[in-house]
């Protein structure tokens, strides 16, 4: 089901648009098959591993769980995991990417942790699993964020496998970032989805987008 459809017919090449909105607690995705001569409908990822089939939620919690150094759950797989002494799991991470100038304001929604808004000093940001650079958890959560989004298109759109294989190389990826994110953070997103095997270096200029979240609200 299309969570909105454009009034303006597309003309351009055909492609598939990937948004992706790594939150602090949770995470979204929306994507679109552009198809020359047709309206656009933009889709929710609706299902996630680990959340019941009849949920349909369309945003899965931001974490990644780790068991002496290595990445082996994601998301609400990963939520099980969290009061679990065996398991690290990497939770509010992108906390650790904030500028400076951001770290000083943070002021989170937490409905997922707790029933009211709670304000955080750089010393209340949960720390990071021992061993475990940040650059490989957003690594391993992209690289899970957008194979759950291939599943989705593949399963859930007619002929899905064979416009997905048809179209990856060129997919456009669109990375939701903070108001207050500069190009350091622009960078480490770029690494992260390049490493993430999302797109290669030679064409991330290409297929790589960010939007503010002012912009796209």
């Amino acid at each position: 089901m299309a969570a909105y459809t454009s009034n303006e017919v597309y003309l351009k090449e055909e492609s598939i648009v990937i948004a992706i909105d790594i939150g602090t607690t949770m995470t979204g995705v929306s994507f679109s098959h552009m198809y020359p001569g047709e309206k656009p409908s933009v889709r929710l990822v609706n299902q996630w591993p680990g959340q019941p089939v009849a949920g349909g939620d369309s945003k899965v919690p931001t974490l990644v769980a780790y068991q002496n150094g290595v990445a082996c759950a994601h998301g609400a797989t990963a939520l099980d995991m969290v009061r679990d002494d065996d398991y690290q799991v990497a939770r509010w991470f992108k906390l650790h990417l904030h500028p400076p100038s951001l770290k000083n304001q943070i002021h989170l929604n937490t409905d997922q942790v707790s029933s009211s808004d709670t304000s955080f000093s750089d010393e209340e940001i949960p720390p990071l699993p021992d061993g475990v650079p940040l650059k490989d958890i957003y690594t391993s959560f992209m690289a899970y964020v957008y194979k759950t989004t291939e599943d989705f298109f593949t399963n859930r759109t007619p002929n899905g496998r064979r416009i997905w294989d048809r179209l990856k190389d060129r997919n456009i990826i669109i990375l939701c970032i903070p108001n207050g994110w500069g190009t350091n953070e622009q960078v480490f997103m770029r690494d992260a989805a390049i490493a993430a095997g999302i797109l290669s270096a030679h064409e991330v200029d290409d297929r790589l987008e960010f939007v503010t979240e002012g912009e796209a609200s």
